[in-house]
């Protein structure tokens, strides 16, 4: 592995949760979690819906509290300028409805990163939104739409244009196909890979669906109940898995040739 852009070590998140009418306890969602990406690397994160995959993207990016250590290009996370962690690090969420001003601009949402981080002058950035909106594969027509007028997966797009405008080292991508349908599907794991391969950003791609996770990904993290039970290549995740869940995650899934 290359040196690593994010390194995470024992990370626990737990939450106090109702237990009857009167009693609380403490519930404990991801449990001592380390793993490691390194820098231009494209790390898989596979496991059921409520394993914990989304905690652990929000404990990384600062969103929920956490024990353990994040360090993020080698500087601890949390000692981070908030600025400074967003230059470095972004996070793409599983629903663009949510995540967009539906009152904005595609325009106005894909220079407002540039705005926050004080980036050129107007005119710079316009033109720099104006280029990624070619590189998400949209064109200057859409600039003036709003999300309303933009199908679902015109709208992932605008999101992972803001997530590159940033210009981070690290992208956490949460589950961001799985409202889409294929072919759409297809255009944005092309889209990631192309930004991997040109750009050099890393990836944490997150998910269930272990076939996409293999297409895309260098190395594959399985996590269950909260835990990361095994980690490999596609390779050996796909052909080779070690743990029960992860033999019974691949069998569950359409074989497909790598």
């Amino acid at each position: 592995m290359n040196s690593p852009i994010l390194n995470v070590n024992n990370l626990s998140v737990s939450y106090m949760v109702r237990s009857g009418i009167v009693h609380r306890i403490r519930k404990q969602t991801v449990k001592n979690v380390s793993l490691q990406i390194g820098e231009g690397e494209i790390c898989g994160l596979i496991g059921e819906s409520g394993c914990g995959k989304t905690t652990l993207a929000k404990a990384i990016c600062g969103l929920i509290p956490y024990c353990g250590t994040v360090l993020l290009c080698g500087k601890p996370a949390e000692t981070m300028h908030r600025l400074e962690r967003g230059r470095q690090l972004q996070l793409i969420f599983q629903n663009p409805d949510s995540a967009l001003n539906p009152c904005m601009t595609a325009a106005q949402i894909l220079e407002e990163p540039l705005v926050i981080h004080k980036v050129g002058s107007k005119a710079e950035r316009l033109r720099k939104v104006s280029e990624m909106l070619y590189t998400i594969g949209l064109t200057d027509e859409y600039a003036h739409r709003r999300m309303r007028d933009l199908s679902g997966g015109q709208r992932q797009r605008i999101a992972i244009g803001c997530a590159l405008l940033a210009s981070p080292r690290l992208i956490i991508c949460d589950e961001i196909l799985s409202s889409l349908d294929v072919s759409i599907q297809a255009n944005i794991l092309n889209l990631l890979s192309r930004m991997n391969s040109e750009r050099g950003v890393s990836f944490l791609f997150i998910s269930h669906d272990i076939n996409t996770v293999c297409y895309l990904c260098h190395r594959i993290g399985v996590m269950y109940q909260g835990e990361l039970i095994e980690t490999g290549t596609a390779d050996d995740i796909y052909y080779h898995p070690r743990h029960e869940y992860t033999s019974r995650l691949v069998a569950a899934a359409p074989r497909l040739p790598m």
